[in-house]
């Protein structure tokens, strides 16, 4: 061996790192995993939900992560984040809010939930009236579109709307209320 080193061993290509598996058979096999973390990740949301809904929603968040588009992740999503919407509503309810608005998103046609979060929407929306009325105008406008028969919400709207001046908005809100109540 004089003065010949021998030349580092080199990769011809990633796939011939991995054993010989082509570039199309690493896709497959990265799918695989993805796919199977995200169901296990999907099961221990679905284990927690009752116990730990944050845990629930961080789980359902990464599965999401995972498989994006699924329907069982954006299930499991929808009801952690009702779960932890529920939760919070008592001790912060905007955050509540926040958590209840997302489920409904992924579960349109719950109406249990469509009427929770219109509650809680009308409930945050009244007490910022007067203290925010850009806020409350936010929170009453969710509550009237989740409700638009219910005059009280409607009426409350309009006020919040004065009181941010928007009145053009409030007077025709109280028009459109007008022509209901006389039909």
């Amino acid at each position: 061996m004089p003065g010949a080193e021998a030349a580092p061993s080199e990769v011809a290509s990633p796939a011939a790192a991995v054993g010989g598996l082509a570039d199309p058979d690493l896709a497959a096999v990265g799918a695989s995993v993805r796919k199977r973390l995200a169901e296990s990740q999907l099961r221990l949301a679905r284990l927690l939900l009752r116990s730990d809904p944050e845990a629930a929603l961080d789980r359902a968040r990464k599965a999401r992560d995972l498989a994006p588009g699924s329907a069982p992740v954006a299930a499991v999503l929808g009801r952690a984040e009702n779960r932890v919407g529920v939760t919070l509503a008592g001790s912060d309810p905007e955050a509540a809010v926040g958590h209840l608005r997302e489920a409904r998103r992924l579960m349109p046609d719950d109406e249990r939930l469509a009427s929770r979060l219109r509650r809680l929407e009308l409930r945050v929306g009244r007490s910022l009236v007067e203290s925010d009325p850009v806020a409350a105008a936010s929170h009453l406008g969710e509550a009237h579109r989740l409700d638009p028969d219910d005059v009280p919400i409607a009426r409350l709207l309009a006020r919040a709307l004065r009181a941010d001046d928007r009145a053009d908005e409030a007077d025709e809100l109280l028009a459109g209320l007008d022509g209901a109540e006389d039909a």
